[in-house]
């Protein structure tokens, strides 16, 4: 029994032992973790692209051809702006080659530089001939001296196209060799149509007495009169020898009824003519032209058309009763005019379908004599001249400078003469006292039965005038 005893002893120990050795193999614990004092690397912050620049296109201009018209231009002073022409150059209507070309301005030649475009690729100089004064040449294509902080010019708009009715094989007719400008009559006096497109060939009518302008057919649906002008030294020809001299109504013996348009407010939105233009009594050009406006003209608008094409602005009612004529905004500059209230447009005229018998009087007026008479036969473009003795019949004095005398229409909207559609009259007439008028035209080019309505106004208060007189043909 006693051997039992010491084994339990025994066993005591060794669990002992074992608990003993237990405890003291436990784990160390993890030492804690001290933050580092190095400063970390700051990641690189992320640098914003620079735009690249928009590249301006270079500037290529259509090559000055040979015999092509040399601008005239006032040598600059010593130490003002001055550009040279690094070579033959054009001079432009505007800051652009799709604007009409003025003249050519050759290598070595210098101008007058009075300011640049927006873009500053574009200088403008001063031309005197010019319309108004002034013109534009690419600066790639001068040198500028002494140039400091030029004024900025607004661009004027691009005049619109003209749509040239096209030759046939063997017809007389004319290319434009750059854009020029298509005028009511033989001069860059005659307000504009708008520009024939370089490399654009039309039919030719006629040509004027000096050989300095052609005659051409454009699209009657464009613009109404059917034909313009074009100077000689813009365009090639060819089948052009027969081809008859064309004289315009009122050249040399009328003068054209210029409007000055009613000085603009100051601060409100303003308008500025860039170009002889027609003055109308609605916005198109199936509107009577009611004046003309030379370059320059400034007024304050009171309207736009819905089109957008058309300003309005207001005149005198004793020069026309409505109060308020209409200009293309092809041929203005505009500043602050994007607020202007929206004018709907007056009726349009009645289309002249039938003229009166030549044997009216009206109560102003009385035909004393025509020559040619009305209803003649003339062959297809044959230029005629037709003269009216007219006598004042009424109360009222007919005064140079109040009485006009307007195009009213043509019989199917075709167009006999050329030129201007409104003139002063020549001299006053007294009642019982006579006027003779002559006007010029081309007979049409298919056969029918043509005409057109003209009329002697006065608007003056208490002096009113209306005295209509007409011709009429057949091309047979």
């Amino acid at each position: 029994m006693q051997k039992m005893k010491n084994t339990n002893v025994v066993w005591v120990l060794a669990l002992t032992a074992i608990l003993i050795l237990a405890a003291c193999a436990q784990p160390t614990p993890a030492p804690t973790a001290v933050p580092s004092t190095n400063t970390p690397e700051p990641l690189p912050t992320a640098v914003p692209s620079t735009p690249t620049p928009t590249p301006i296109p270079p500037i290529v201009e259509p090559p000055v051809f040979d015999g092509a018209p040399v601008a005239v231009l006032p040598t600059p002073a010593a130490g003002q702006p001055t550009a040279t022409a690094n070579s033959n150059t054009w001079i432009y209507s505007g800051p652009g080659t799709n604007y009409v070309v003025y003249a050519a301005m050759n290598g070595g030649t210098q101008a007058l530089v009075v300011g640049v475009d927006a873009t500053k690729q574009w200088f403008v100089v001063s031309v005197p001939v010019a319309p108004n004064g002034i013109g534009w040449v690419a600066g790639s294509a001068v040198t500028v001296t002494n140039a400091g902080e030029l004024p900025v010019y607004a661009a004027p708009p691009p005049p619109p196209s003209v749509a040239m009715v096209p030759p046939g094989p063997n017809d007389p007719q004319a290319t434009a060799l750059v854009e020029t400008m298509v005028r009511s009559g033989p001069g860059n006096t005659y307000p504009a149509y708008g520009f024939a497109q370089s490399g654009k060939t039309a039919l030719v009518l006629g040509k004027s007495a000096d050989g300095q302008w052609w005659m051409v057919r454009i699209d009657p649906s464009k613009v109404g009169a059917g034909n313009g002008w074009v100077a000689a030294a813009f365009v090639s020809t060819a089948n052009t020898d027969s081809v008859p001299v064309v004289q315009v109504t009122g050249s040399g013996s009328l003068p054209p009824s210029m409007v000055v348009p009613p000085a603009p407010v100051p601060g409100a939105p303003l308008i500025t003519t860039t170009d002889y233009v027609n003055l109308r009594s609605g916005p198109g050009t199936n509107y009577p032209v009611i004046g003309n406006a030379a370059p320059g003209a400034s007024t304050t608008p009171t309207g736009i058309s819905a089109d957008g094409a058309w300003f309005q602005f207001a005149v005198p009612t004793s020069f026309y009763p409505a109060g308020f004529l209409w200009v293309s905004s092809s041929f203005v500059v505009t500043i602050n005019t994007s607020n202007l209230p929206v004018v709907n447009a007056p009726p349009p005229p009645a289309a002249v379908t039938t003229p009166p018998s030549s044997s009216t009087t009206t109560a102003d007026c009385a035909l004393v004599s025509q020559t040619p008479t009305d209803g003649g036969s003339y062959n297809p473009g044959t230029p005629f001249s037709v003269t009216w003795v007219l006598k004042n019949t009424g109360q009222n004095t007919w005064v140079a400078g109040e009485a006009d005398i307007i195009f009213e229409g043509a019989i199917n909207n075709v167009r006999l003469s050329q030129g201007y559609d409104v003139f002063d009259i020549p001299n006053t007439v007294n009642p019982g006292q006579t006027l003779s008028i002559t006007g010029n035209g081309i007979a049409p080019s298919s056969s029918g039965s043509f005409g057109e309505l003209w009329a002697i106004i006065q608007n003056t208060s208490g002096q009113q005038v209306n005295c209509p007189f007409w011709f009429t043909m057949i091309v047979p």
